[in-house]
């Protein structure tokens, strides 16, 4: 009988040391949807997703009608009364207060509308109110080492703290069109209402404005992975 106690708690033992998924570190690269993605929070063995980024921006093609003419890039947003000569418009308006809220962004809209269907809503884990959003600047600088001080308009990135896939190789393309040198993040630029924070190839997080166009304005998804559903 003490023989038969002793064995069932040392099973208790072993299947409490058992964890049920892999664990996964910054800069970690998964594989889903047919794309690589990096890791860009910490996961422990006991969480059933992680939260990853798309290695490079989406392409011309995967942004639609919502892309900058011919470029893998679009602008954060556009309203009747901040705009440039696209999207239908014929010219263009710099009335942009109050713009910069991503809740309310044409990218917030073109991800879970567009995009999000094509990854599948059921691989996806919804955090915070997101299954799909872009990077944070507090997560830029609280996991990936660039720097909190802003100077000009732009906050630097830490030579050895910042992985060079945050801020390189992004959005190499075969030609002009395609070669991407920023992309957005969700975070509004601080002390400002029409400016947004910005992640360029040249190793800053740039402020610029929400109608910002052409090769700054790529689009890196970041989703909540189910760890299930990696391939």
């Amino acid at each position: 009988l003490t023989s038969d106690i002793q064995v069932t708690l040392n099973y208790q033992q072993d299947l409490g040391q058992v964890s049920p998924y892999d664990g996964y570190e910054i800069g970690d690269v998964v594989e889903f949807a047919g794309s690589n993605w990096r890791v860009i929070k910490p996961s422990t063995a006991d969480e059933d997703y992680v939260t990853v980024m798309k290695e490079t921006v989406l392409t011309n093609a995967e942004l639609g009608s919502y892309a900058s003419k011919g470029y893998d890039a679009m602008q954060f947003t556009w309203t009747d009364d901040c705009h440039t000569n696209l999207h239908g418009y014929s010219s263009d308006s710099y009335n942009c207060d109050n713009t910069n809220d991503y809740s309310n962004s044409k990218v917030r809209e073109m991800l879970e509308t567009q995009y999000l269907p094509r990854l599948g809503p059921g691989s996806l884990k919804e955090i915070s109110g997101y299954k799909i959003r872009l990077i944070k600047l507090e997560e830029l600088q609280q996991n990936l080492g660039v720097s909190t001080t802003i100077t000009g308009s732009w906050y630097e990135v830490d030579a050895t703290e910042t992985p060079i896939w945050l801020y390189q190789n992004f959005g190499e393309g075969t030609n002009y069109y395609s070669d991407i040198e920023g992309y957005w993040t969700m975070s509004p630029a601080p002390g400002s209402d029409s400016n947004v924070a910005l992640v360029e190839s040249d190793g800053k997080v740039y402020t610029t404005s929400v109608i910002s166009n052409y090769r700054s304005g790529g689009v890196r998804p970041v989703i909540n992975l189910l760890k299930s559903a990696i391939e």
